[in-house]
């Protein structure tokens, strides 16, 4: 699920110099933490990926950013440093199709109340991401490798005896892409699975 910062960049971003990490800097993939994140308001694209639709990731994430990158750039938006999100409510290896919401959130408590007054363009649409007690499994490496972290992190919080948590529409599940790629190197590069927990 992780074509979505690959997108952003060929909408536009600058290209800059990587960082190079030594071993000992170098991000640890596993469990990171149990930890309050605060609301986060952004805009999505709905798609329901699987066999019987013939979406796929790549074709969503293809879809939905440059859309809302456009967007949030008509709107002088992208200046404030959104974080690149993808809501995933529904496990694709149970469900066929399921349901898969890439998207850009703002954590600037300046920015949320103005939002809402956008005249948004069809098939985006403004949420919600409630504060919350997350669940945090760090993955690093490449995107493509993510959905071997997906079953880890599950097991992981079932080992730990917690229960999810998805809030309301189904909104707290979700990968985090942490590192600018064009910054860094597709070895250190991290992510962060976050699971809503009770």
């Amino acid at each position: 699920m992780g074509w979505c910062w690959g997108f952003l960049f060929a909408c536009g971003r600058t290209k800059k110099k990587q960082k190079v990490c030594s071993e000992e800097e170098a991000p640890q993939a596993g469990f990171y933490k149990i930890m309050e994140l605060e609301k986060k308001r952004g805009f999505i694209m709905e798609f329901k990926v699987g066999k019987k639709t013939g979406v796929t990731f790549e074709k969503a994430c293809k879809d939905a950013y440059p859309a809302i990158s456009k967007f949030l750039t008509d709107n002088k938006l992208m200046d404030k440093h959104p974080s690149v999100l993808a809501v995933s409510p529904d496990d694709p290896r149970e469900k066929d199709p399921a349901r898969y919401r890439p998207g850009m959130f703002f954590t600037d408590p300046n920015i949320p109340s103005g939002l809402e007054k956008l005249k948004v363009p069809d098939k985006i649409r403004l949420v919600e991401l409630p504060k919350s007690k997350m669940y945090i499994w760090q993955h690093v490496g490449s995107y493509e490798n993510l959905k071997d972290s997906w079953p880890a992190a599950l097991a992981d919080l079932q080992k730990r005896k917690l229960k999810m948590k998805l809030g309301a529409d189904d909104m707290l599940c979700y990968e985090q892409y942490v590192d600018d790629p064009e910054e860094t190197p597709e070895e250190t590069r991290r992510t962060w699975i976050c699971i809503g927990v009770q």
